[in-house]
């Protein structure tokens, strides 16, 4: 949802652009003026947009950093040394459901054995270390 939020106000933003450079070339100062303004603001709210939820628009890459806590696991995948992880997580207060996000980390990360039917990440913090357990 919050794509096609900010892809609605890419739109407005290109739209208002386009109506400062028209307004430009042709002279008008206060269409100008008022274009210049609906350029800054659809700039600022979309810019917003990215910052709130800036994995949305990441480049495709696994998530590598992870917050203590526990975790619901949708799958495990052991390639060489890195296991990937599905987990589910609820996303902002009025979710539609759980949302599938990839992570990737090292094997050294984790305790214990890699279960691949895992159904449970625990992430534990002591100090500036985290280990991670699937259960």
């Amino acid at each position: 949802m919050e794509v096609v939020i900010s892809l609605i106000f890419l739109v407005i933003f290109s739209v208002a652009v386009g109506y400062y450079l028209k307004s430009v070339i042709s002279d008008d100062s206060l269409t100008s003026f008022s274009g210049f303004c609906l350029s800054l603001v659809g700039f600022m709210v979309f810019f917003v947009f990215i910052l709130y939820d800036w994995d949305v628009y990441r480049n495709g890459l696994p998530i590598t950093e992870i917050d203590r806590g526990e975790y619901k696991v949708g799958f495990v995948y052991r390639a060489g040394s890195n296991v990937s992880l599905g987990l589910e997580m609820v996303e902002g207060e009025k979710s539609e459901g759980m949302k599938l996000r990839l992570y990737q980390f090292n094997l050294n990360a984790f305790d214990g054995e890699i279960k691949s039917n895992a159904k449970k990440l625990l992430v534990i913090e002591t100090g500036s270390f985290k280990k991670l357990k699937l259960e």
